[in-house]
């Protein structure tokens, strides 16, 4: 019989066989001899700077978590910051964002905190993500004709994000009071720590501080989609670049490759396929944009 360990190891490789076997489909499609020109020009500067950049992404999140945790948690900026790069890291292995709920347990046991309140305060920041995602959707009325799949999954997201913002606000409000102590101390409890780490959803100065951090960051990542695509030739708008980036975090929403090989190039070449570019330079893109996303975790990550 196989033991855990061994199902989990199985699962490891069978995915990284999967992200491969993309990659292997997408090269196929391609002409090799225009994809192995195209990656000898792509523009090594741009790329660099993308990867540079990134680093303000990670620190943008990380100081939005430090705001939303700041009534629950003794975090420092830096905790949240260093916990919050550790957390984009482990999430490029473990499936199920992981590293998310391995940042909270962390940042629980480096200040001696409940674990229920610090992971409430991660899921509240996952949570300020997917409600900014309404602002990307704003492009929309400039590419009427985005492939269908892109549209569905940012309107499937919203709906989901609202909701959630919806439950977490009424847990906030009523969690203390919304099971007796005396008749279930342990249910009453955990509703009172969740309560505790949704406090800053009742603080509309935070709340407005999160979405304002979270808009940055997705600003800067637009830069970083437009960056990758220059480096290869491809110019695209803020609008192309807002669906990209879309179409990335749809794709990659639920990790199913290590460090998302694969699913990212994939959907980043179909994007910019659908505008009306050529493949070996989308792909080109794409393994751009993969490497500023992930050098810079090996670099700051360990």
């Amino acid at each position: 019989m196989m033991t855990e360990g061994k199902k989990r190891n199985l699962r490891i490789v069978l995915s990284f066989l999967l992200g491969l076997a993309l990659v292997g489909l997408l090269v196929y499609l391609m002409d090799i001899p225009k994809l192995l020109r195209s990656l000898r020009e792509a523009n090594l500067i741009l790329i660099a700077v993308a990867c540079a950049i990134n680093v303000l992404v990670m620190g943008a999140k990380g100081t939005r978590w430090y705001l939303i945790g700041a009534s629950s948690s003794s975090l420092s900026l830096w905790q949240s910051i260093r916990l919050t790069i550790l957390a984009f890291f482990f999430n490029s292995f473990i499936p199920a964002r992981g590293g998310d709920v391995i940042r909270g347990l962390a940042a629980a046991r480096e200040n001696k905190t409940s674990k229920t309140a610090s992971i409430a305060t991660v899921g509240l920041d996952k949570l300020m993500d997917m409600v900014t995602v309404f602002f990307l959707a704003l492009g929309f009325p400039f590419l009427p004709n985005l492939p269908a799949w892109v549209k569905r999954g940012t309107l499937i997201t919203l709906i989901l994000a609202f909701a959630l913002l919806i439950v977490v606000v009424a847990i906030a409000v009523k969690g203390r009071g919304l099971v007796s102590p005396e008749r279930h101390p342990r249910l009453a409890k955990f509703f009172g720590m969740l309560a505790s780490g949704f406090d800053s959803a009742v603080r509309p100065r935070i709340i407005v501080l999160a979405v304002a951090l979270s808009l940055l960051s997705y600003a800067i990542q637009m830069a970083m989609v437009f960056l990758c695509c220059r480096s290869t030739g491809i110019g695209i708008g803020a609008a192309e670049a807002a669906c990209a980036l879309l179409a990335l975090n749809v794709a990659v929403s639920v990790p199913l490759t290590p460090l998302n090989v694969g699913t990212m190039h994939a959907a980043l070449v179909a994007v910019l396929v659908f505008l009306g570019n050529a493949g070996e330079p989308a792909l080109t893109a794409a393994i751009a944009l993969h490497v500023a996303y992930q050098q810079p975790l090996f670099v700051l990550a360990p």
